[in-house]
């Protein structure tokens, strides 16, 4: 059901205003896999939203504020009625409609966002915002920090409160400025230290994918242990996490190597249209509910909207498939372990995606329309009447798992062991073991071709084995693949397939056992 939105509230709901008393009284604290609010439980119910930071130029000073993230507007662009900066101008006004969001978000049923726009970049040849604010160690970048991004962060936070709203704060990494990156640390826990509606540091998202560099486990545990140091040195009562994808990063960023207070897991169910496949999205689950022993929310989960064509890769359904979603997913993540729930997105997104397909990501719980209602800037229509939304209800009904919800079952093998619907025409087989010769459960298994890119994945099974199909591959007459086998708390393995290669029949190439040895915290 599509709704225009129309939320009217008192004028003091639209602007960030000073609270006489603040409305928290704790800071959220986690104890073992239980976030807790005091002595209450409290179940991280998450909605992704984004700003844009703006600064406003003069001859004086530079004026920071913050926009809801421009490419939510469906009047954002360059064409005719369009505008880059489609929220306005005005702070006062687009803090308003920050807080109005904020409010909307809070009666949709979450009780904390995780908040987008204050990560930094290269891509302007130095150390910045995505919006251009030179945030460097340097007496620019120290002065930006001081005078814009910690007051504006403040504003939001106080923002957040009004509205009942912890806040998880994304503000990413460039790993290979440390200089740069520990000084915006740095002074950001120092100074938000004291706020009790952060909730935690999101310290790097996705960095599989935005990563500077190809490195071994030990660098990685390296950055992310010096992150956390920070932030446990000067902000010692707000948490910390990272925002990982899945079992492939394994070889690089182990989840269970991040020195961080929990992990926030991105899990999307890719390759289904209409839900029609989820064994795949179930064969994560399981696998995480099995390797990870450490706390962990899903940091994002969706399902897009785009129905006019099949975005690569991407999940997509209708409105009804993506109501459906939300309810069975809350279900499965909490049946695999999960210490709270993260939806992406607050909003329809204008981004140009894969192929033919229109320029939005339709992950949203508003739609972005030209012909929605527009009041005060906002614009849009509600996908579900918020009656509908299954957040609040299920946080109503002891959302931690307890001996009355059941335990992820695992896939069908035919599915688990063949994750990523591969072709059974070819196949390899082999065997992981440790160093003491015992067989290593659930290593993943990759080979990947370094020219064409190809790549086929499986686990090994509870003896060590595992039989990872091909397609219609002959590695016998592709001997330049190259095999990679990793595990959680194991060291990354990399064996051309010439090195391994024990003999072929037909259809199958056998390959020599491959020992994988515990990580150890040295170089």
């Amino acid at each position: 059901m599509n709704r225009f939105i129309i939320f009217i509230f008192p004028f003091i709901f639209f602007c960030c205003h000073k609270m006489d008393t603040q409305k928290f009284h704790n800071y959220i604290s986690l104890e073992g896999k239980v976030f807790k609010d005091g002595e209450k439980d409290f179940y991280p119910m998450v909605l992704n939203y984004s700003i844009d930071v703006i600064t406003k130029k003069n001859s004086k000073d530079i004026k920071t504020y913050a926009t809801p993230r421009s490419k939510y507007h469906p009047f954002y662009g360059n064409g005719e009625g369009e505008s880059m900066r489609p929220w306005g101008n005005d702070a006062n006004k687009t803090h308003a409609i920050i807080q109005k969001h904020l409010h909307n978000i809070r009666r949709m049923g979450f009780n904390t966002i995780r908040l987008t726009g204050f990560s930094t970049t290269d891509t302007y040849g130095g150390f910045h915002t995505w919006d251009k604010l030179d945030v460097s160690n340097s007496s620019i970048g120290n002065h930006n920090i001081k005078h814009g991004i910690i007051p504006l962060l403040k504003i939001l936070l106080e923002c957040a409160e009004n509205a009942d709203l912890r806040v998880i704060l994304l503000i990413s990494a460039i790993e290979n400025q440390p200089k740069n990156q520990h000084n915006y640390y740095r002074k950001i826990a120092k100074s938000l230290a004291n706020e009790k509606a952060l909730l935690a540091y999101d310290i790097y998202n996705e960095p599989v994918y935005f990563d500077r560099g190809k490195y071994n486990k030990y660098q990685t545990y390296n950055f992310v242990k010096k992150y956390s140091d920070i932030f446990s040195s000067k902000a010692p009562k707000h948490l910390t996490t990272i925002g990982l994808t899945h079992y492939k990063i394994v070889y690089e960023w182990d989840m269970e190597l991040m020195d961080v207070d929990f992990i926030s897991i991105h899990a999307y169910p890719y390759w289904s249209k209409n839900l029609s496949l989820l064994e795949r999205f179930e064969s994560k689950l399981y696998w995480m509910s099995k390797n990870i022993s450490k706390p962990w929310i899903v940091g994002e989960t969706g399902l897009n909207t785009m129905t006019e064509c099949d975005p690569l890769n991407l999940a997509s359904g209708t409105i009804s498939d993506q109501l459906f979603f939300m309810k069975y997913s809350l279900e499965a993540f909490r049946s695999a372990g999960a210490s709270g729930y993260s939806w992406w997105n607050y909003q329809d997104t204008r981004i140009k995606l894969n192929g033919d397909c229109p320029h939005w990501d339709h992950y949203g719980l508003i739609s972005s329309t030209k012909h929605g209602k527009i009041e005060d800037g906002y614009v849009g229509t509600l996908k579900h009447a918020i009656e509908d939304l299954p957040f609040q209800s299920f946080l109503n009904e002891s959302p931690y798992k307890n001996k009355n919800h059941s335990d992820i079952k695992m896939p069908p093998k035919d599915h688990y062991y063949n994750i990523d619907y591969l072709p059974s025409e070819r196949h390899a087989t082999g065997k992981i073991v440790d160093e003491f010769d015992h067989p290593v459960e659930d290593a993943i298994i990759t080979l990947y071709n370094p020219i064409s890119k190809a790549q086929y994945s499986t686990f090994s099974k509870p003896d060590g084995t595992f039989d990872l199909k091909t397609g219609w591959t002959s590695l016998s007459e592709n001997l330049y693949f190259m095999l990679r086998v990793t595990a959680v708390k194991k060291e990354t393995i990399e064996r051309a397939i010439i090195e391994v290669y024990n003999g072929t029949s037909n259809r199958e190439t056998k390959l020599q056992d491959i020992t994988l040895y515990d990580f150890k915290f040295t170089d």
